[in-house]
Protein backbone atom coordinates (compact mmCIF):
# COMPACT_ATOMS: atom_id res chain seq x y z
CA UNK A 1 0.00 0.00 0.00
CA UNK A 2 1.30 3.43 -0.87
CA UNK A 3 0.52 6.31 1.42
CA UNK A 4 1.36 9.96 1.11
CA UNK A 5 0.95 12.07 4.20
CA UNK A 6 1.04 15.83 4.27
CA UNK A 7 1.14 17.26 7.73
CA UNK A 8 0.33 20.92 8.08
CA UNK A 9 0.59 22.87 11.26
CA UNK A 10 -1.40 26.07 11.43
CA UNK A 11 -0.79 29.00 13.71
CA UNK A 12 -3.28 29.47 16.48
CA UNK A 13 -6.18 31.62 15.38
CA UNK A 14 -6.18 30.69 11.68
CA UNK A 15 -9.54 31.38 10.15
CA UNK A 16 -11.59 28.56 8.69
CA UNK A 17 -11.85 30.52 5.44
CA UNK A 18 -8.08 30.22 4.94
CA UNK A 19 -8.16 26.49 5.70
CA UNK A 20 -10.92 25.98 3.13
CA UNK A 21 -8.91 27.83 0.47
CA UNK A 22 -5.85 25.68 1.19
CA UNK A 23 -7.92 22.49 0.95
CA UNK A 24 -9.34 23.56 -2.42
CA UNK A 25 -5.80 23.92 -3.74
CA UNK A 26 -4.40 20.68 -2.27
CA UNK A 27 -7.55 18.56 -2.85
CA UNK A 28 -6.81 15.90 -0.22
CA UNK A 29 -8.88 12.71 -0.09
CA UNK A 30 -9.20 12.78 3.69
CA UNK A 31 -8.77 15.64 6.15
CA UNK A 32 -8.23 15.11 9.86
CA UNK A 33 -9.09 18.18 11.92
CA UNK A 34 -8.87 18.85 15.66
CA UNK A 35 -12.22 18.74 17.44
CA UNK A 36 -12.11 22.47 18.26
CA UNK A 37 -12.18 23.20 14.52
CA UNK A 38 -15.59 21.66 13.95
CA UNK A 39 -17.00 23.42 10.88
CA UNK A 40 -20.67 23.30 10.03
CA UNK A 41 -19.78 23.95 6.42
CA UNK A 42 -20.31 21.32 3.73
CA UNK A 43 -17.33 22.64 1.73
CA UNK A 44 -14.90 20.52 3.75
CA UNK A 45 -15.82 17.06 2.58
CA UNK A 46 -14.31 13.84 3.88
CA UNK A 47 -13.22 15.53 7.07
CA UNK A 48 -12.93 13.76 10.39
CA UNK A 49 -12.36 15.23 13.81
CA UNK A 50 -10.03 13.89 16.45
CA UNK A 51 -9.65 14.44 20.17
CA UNK A 52 -6.30 14.88 21.86
CA UNK A 53 -5.02 11.68 23.53
CA UNK A 54 -7.63 9.50 21.81
CA UNK A 55 -7.09 6.87 19.13
CA UNK A 56 -8.58 7.58 15.71
CA UNK A 57 -9.36 4.54 13.57
CA UNK A 58 -7.96 5.18 10.08
CA UNK A 59 -9.53 1.99 8.70
CA UNK A 60 -13.04 3.19 9.54
CA UNK A 61 -12.38 6.60 7.95
CA UNK A 62 -11.04 4.94 4.80
CA UNK A 63 -14.16 2.79 4.42
CA UNK A 64 -16.36 5.87 4.81
CA UNK A 65 -14.48 7.73 2.06
CA UNK A 66 -14.55 4.79 -0.35
CA UNK A 67 -18.32 4.25 -0.06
Amino acid sequence: MEMKVLQCSFLSGIRLQKVEALLRILQPKVVLLPEELNPDRPSITNSFHYCVNETFCIYQARRTVQN
